[in-house]
């Protein structure tokens, strides 16, 4: 069997709009896209308008309100929660029964191993030392705030070696994939790029660069055009 690759480009909108708005043409993208035999669909809509509603469907492979818009009974666990080892889900069940393996490519906000160490695509994601499990862990408490700032002092930025890197879920797939010289079973590659969504913490090339603030159109801007360059090479390399 293929390999199956599912990527979220969080916060990503439609071409059309970007192009509208930006006064940017993306032609040449989506020539590429084509000539590599890849297909962009326009006018898609979702049925949820969050990621959270929109991924517990699709692990549920169901709608999981009722028409109270009400949670059902069998689908009250949410992602990235579902992912736990406890929880089965019917996406994954089906994998299991087609012979699948299943490896997620998370990020800060939905992190891996703070959910099931098993479907972590690096291995070494296990070791008693994980800094990002850490910094998850206490991002609700005030030592977090307190590192940054003592951090700040010394000249060090969260941002650029901390989410910069975890973010970046498309180039995390490739250059796992790009070490691993066998596989010894079918993988569905589940990838959740945080890009474009804020923070804003790359130019148009993907060099690092902080835009301050979530409603920033600028680093909005770098963010997306980034997003399509780390898209073209993982194109390329599939």
């Amino acid at each position: 069997k293929e390999n199956i690759y599912f990527f979220i480009l969080d916060a990503m909108q439609p071409i059309k709009e970007f192009e509208q708005h930006y006064k940017v043409d993306m032609g040449d993208f989506l020539n590429h896209a084509k000539n590599k035999n890849f297909r962009y669909f326009n006018n898609t809509s979702n049925i949820y308008d969050n990621t959270t509603h929109t991924m517990s469907a699709f692990f549920n492979l169901n709608w999981f309100f009722n028409d109270k818009k009400e949670f059902k009974e069998s689908t009250n666990i949410l992602f990235p929660t579902i992912l736990r080892e406890e929880n089965k889900s019917d996406l994954l069940n089906n994998l299991i029964n087609l012979g699948y393996d299943f490896k997620w490519v998370g990020n800060f906000f939905a992190y891996c191993p703070k959910f099931n160490l098993r479907y972590c695509l690096n291995k070494n994601q296990s070791s008693l030392i994980d800094s990002y499990l850490y910094i998850n862990f206490f991002r609700q408490s005030p030592i977090i705030p307190i590192v940054v700032n003592f951090g700040l002092i010394f000249n060090f930025n969260f941002d650029k070696y901390f989410f910069y890197k975890l973010n970046n879920g498309m180039g995390r797939l490739t250059d796992f994939l790009k070490q691993s010289k066998f596989i010894d079973k079918p993988t569905f590659f589940f990838i959740h790029h945080m890009s474009p969504h804020w923070p804003y913490i790359t130019n148009n090339d993907c060099s690092f660069k902080n835009f301050p603030g979530e409603k920033n159109f600028d680093g909005y801007k770098s963010a997306y055009l980034c997003t399509i360059k780390k898209v073209s090479e993982t194109i390329d390399f599939l």
